[in-house]
């Protein structure tokens, strides 16, 4: 269900990754076996190495079916189901993120527009009492005076 949601969402347009112990290792005293799903990619020793080896795998929804069949057969593991629930946390947690991105971006543009409409009424109001205003006498120009010339 949550599958098709992403679908029809933004989140569909950012994919999520779970990593995926393809090929057992042993890094600092600890063994992973084929099929854990790994949480914690700090954890594990020269971690960029053992992705490159083809160890880890990054699994995202469009290649999910392919590695779980991988390693049903050659592995003898059955992980489709810990794969799916993996997914499901992160995508989860990427709606999540994404809802909370959206509302805040709605916040910030009504608080834009409520700004606008103020700084438009107050513009407004100014124009208004300017044009209400009568001139004050000291700039009017003074008619020209009656009075007769001397030299």
């Amino acid at each position: 269900m949550l599958r098709s949601l992403l679908k029809t969402s933004a989140c569909s347009l950012r994919t999520s990754l779970i990593n995926i112990v393809k090929r057992p290792f042993k890094s600092n005293g600890f063994y992973f076996a084929a099929g854990s799903v790994i949480t914690d990619p700090a954890a594990i020793r020269l971690f960029k190495t053992k992705v490159s080896e083809g160890k880890i795998v990054e699994v995202d929804e469009h290649n999910i079916d392919r590695i779980s069949e991988y390693l049903l057969h050659k592995q003898g593991v059955e992980a489709k189901e810990r794969f799916d629930k993996g997914l499901l946390i992160i995508t989860a947690e990427e709606l999540a993120y994404i809802e909370d991105i959206e509302r805040t971006a709605a916040r910030e543009a009504t608080a834009k527009e409520l700004a606008d409409k103020e700084a438009a009424a107050k513009e407004a109001a100014a124009k208004e009492a300017e044009t209400k205003k009568p001139t004050p006498p000291s700039t009017a120009p003074k008619p020209p005076s009656t009075a007769p010339k001397t030299k």
